[in-house]
C-alpha cells in the first residue's frame, strides 16, 4: 500500500492545514500521485508549535469521514517532540501500531539516547522524522573547520541505527539532492520516505508513487502501513 505517514493535514490543530477544504485539496492531489493511505501526524509536545492532544483526537473524529469520502484511507498519529521524561507522557503512535514518529530538537539534547531507550523499553519502535535535518547526528562539533563547519562524522547516526531506530527522510530532500539525505540513501540507512506536507503553499512536494525514481529506490512498505 502506498502510504504517507508524516503529514500535517489535520486541519486547525498545528502549523499545518488551517481548513478542511485545504486538507481535501491536498488529498485529491495525493490521490493523483498514487497515495492510498495517510497517517495524520500533527505536532505533539513541540516547544515551537503548541498543541492539545484532546483537540487533536476530537478533530480527527470530526473530520475522518470527510477524508474517507475523499477516497483515501486515514489514521491518526503524531510527530512527537523528544523531551525529557517523554516516556511518562500520553503518546499517539502511528495508527494502531507501536511505532512512534519522533522529532528531535535542533541542537543535540543531553538526554537523546537515554530517552529513546526508555521508549524502547516500553515496547515502542522509534521512527526519527526527517533525520537528514539533524546536523549533529552527521558531524563532530569538536572539530571546527571554519565558521559553523564541522567534520563529517556520523557516529551518533550509526549508533541510533544499531539501537534499531528507523530513519524517515522527507521526499523534498531526496528530490533536491540534500547531501545528508543522499548519504543515507547511498549507505542503505534510509528506511522510509514521507512528504511532511503542511499546506498548499508550503513548498513541499507530494510523494509521487508513480515515479521511476521512487521505484528504483526500492523502499520497503512501512510495517505499520496496514495497521
Amino acid at each position: 500500500m502506498n502510504i504517507d505517514f508524516h503529514c500535517h493535514l489535520l486541519p486547525g490543530v498545528d502549523d499545518g492545514c488551517k481548513t478542511l477544504e485545504e486538507s481535501l485539496r491536498i488529498i485529491n492531489e495525493m490521490k493523483t500521485k498514487g497515495v492510498e493511505k495517510i497517517i495524520l501526524t500533527p505536532h505533539l509536545y513541540s516547544p515551537k508549535v503548541p498543541t492539545n492532544m484532546n483537540k487533536i483526537i476530537d478533530t480527527f473524529k470530526e473530520t475522518r469521514e470527510h477524508f474517507l469520502k475523499a477516497g483515501i484511507e486515514v489514521e491518526l498519529g503524531a510527530e512527537i517532540f523528544l523531551r525529557e521524561k517523554l516516556s511518562s507522557k500520553p503518546l499517539l503512535p502511528l495508527g494502531r501500531s507501536r511505532y512512534l514518529l519522533i522529532e528531535l530538537p535542533d541542537f543535540e539534547p543531553a538526554y537523546l539516547f537515554e530517552e529513546l531507550l526508555e521508549l524502547q523499553k516500553k515496547d515502542y519502535y522509534i521512527v526519527l522524522a526527517h533525520v537528514e535535518r539533524y546536523v549533529y547526528l552527521f558531524s563532530d562539533p569538536s572539530s571546527k573547520r571554519g565558521f559553523f563547519r564541522t567534520k563529517f562524522a556520523p557516529g551518533k547516526l550509526l549508533k541510533l541505527k544499531e539501537m534499531g531506530v528507523f530513519f524517515q527522510v522527507n521526499w523534498n530532500s531526496l528530490i533536491c539532492k540534500d547531501k545528508r539525505a543522499q548519504y543515507l540513501l547511498k549507505n542503505g540507512l534510509l528506511d522510509f520516505i514521507s512528504s511532511d506536507k503542511h499546506g498548499l503553499k508550503d513548498g513541499r512536494y507530494i510523494i509521487d508513487f508513480r515515479s521511476k525514481f521512487l521505484e528504483e529506490l526500492k523502499i520497503d512498505e512501512p510495517a505499520f502501513g496496514g495497521a
